[in-house]
């Protein structure tokens, strides 16, 4: 995958697909590589995810990180760090990644999300939103376990990923 991005990057240098006639790098690809279309279009598309965070490629070529892991790294990540992300995604799964992601884009939506621009668990995370909420813990504590959502027990993990009530919360 990233020697095709690379051959894919070098391809686009040296202007190969309008010297050859093609109309797009994902056609050439098809054509030259005798790959599907399908796959020529991925493959293009994983050469501009590397192309523009060689991070990011560092830890998809060892295996650390899935290709959806990288794109949705890429997408959380942009202006900011990438390497807590890349850390964050090598400890979860990818759907916890997934929702947690979900999780920082709804933060990023209500005004939240500047003052968090890490992964979860962010030890700052639940302090900025009991900030953001009014600083009332304990009016927080009621409203959540009027909705159904236990308190969190003194001895659960504070990673989302290993206690499922934090998750909810």
């Amino acid at each position: 995958e990233v020697l095709y991005s690379h051959l894919i990057r070098d391809l686009r240098a040296t202007y190969a697909m309008d010297l050859l006639g093609y109309r797009s790098m994902a056609e050439l690809v098809e054509d030259r590589l005798n790959l599907s279309e399908r796959s020529a279009r991925d493959r293009v598309a994983a050469s501009l995810l590397f192309e523009s965070n060689a991070e990011i490629e560092a830890a998809f070529g060892r295996g650390e990180i899935s290709m959806m892991q990288a794109h949705l790294i890429k997408k959380l990540a942009s202006g900011i760090a990438t390497g807590p992300f890349i850390e964050r995604a090598r400890e979860v799964t990818w759907r916890q990644f997934q929702r947690e992601a979900r999780i920082l884009e709804l933060l990023g939506k209500c005004g939240l999300g500047r003052k968090s621009r890490r992964p979860l668990p962010d030890s700052d995370l639940e302090e900025v939103l009991f900030e953001a909420l009014g600083s009332d813990s304990d009016a927080i504590e009621a409203e959540l376990r009027g909705r159904g959502l236990p308190p969190l027990p003194a001895d659960g993990s504070v990673d989302p990923a290993e206690n499922c009530i934090r998750m909810e919360r």
